[in-house]
């Protein structure tokens, strides 16, 4: 866990103020009974890892988990997790990505394509992924890796490729207002 982030919390109760990107007083009826428990003070009991648990007022321990330094944000009396950014890929990605597309488009890999579509085959999928794999960019075809990974379904990604990155931060998903705990 972050150390900052960490000491920040000692002796804290914490109350959700935004969930979502979203204020707490915006969310609707629905969302806010899948929850209702986690919306007033929480104490700060256990340290782990990679997440925090709280202690709910009816006495059960809730989790929040805590994701890279890069997300989390400690101002005064506030604590914000982010999402992680958006970004096009670098130089290197360009370069491996366009490598790749080569290979797709030549007539020898479309005919394999072909075959294997027909046959119910996936040799094709096994060059592409032992291909990214070797290269080290597992992510620009499927999975996670190194806090990276492809942004699929989403309109700002259509017709290009994105990636989600850990070290950056995106929108606002989680949001703490902090004091310190009732002894």
């Amino acid at each position: 866990m972050v150390k900052k982030v960490k000491e920040a919390l000692v002796g804290k109760e914490l109350r959700q103020t935004v969930r979502w990107g979203k204020p707490v007083e915006e969310l609707t009826k629905e969302e806010l009974e899948n929850f209702p428990r986690l919306l007033g003070w929480r104490k700060v009991e256990n340290f782990k890892t990679e997440y925090v648990e709280l202690r709910c007022a009816d006495g059960q321990l809730s989790r929040m988990d805590i994701p890279r330094a890069a997300l989390v944000e400690v101002d005064g009396n506030l604590l914000s997790i982010y999402n992680p950014g958006i970004r096009e890929l670098n130089e290197s990605e360009k370069k491996v990505w366009d490598e790749w597309m080569e290979i797709e488009n030549s007539d020898e890999y479309q005919k394999q394509l072909e075959y294997d579509c027909l046959t119910d085959g996936s040799s094709t999928y096994w060059k592409k992924k032992h291909f990214f794999e070797n290269k080290g960019y597992l992510y620009l075809m499927q999975g996670s890796q190194k806090g990276l990974r492809r942004v699929q379904g989403k309109p700002e990604a259509e017709g290009k490729i994105l990636l989600y990155d850990e070290n950056i931060r995106g929108e606002l998903f989680l949001q703490y207002e902090m004091r310190d705990a009732a002894v």
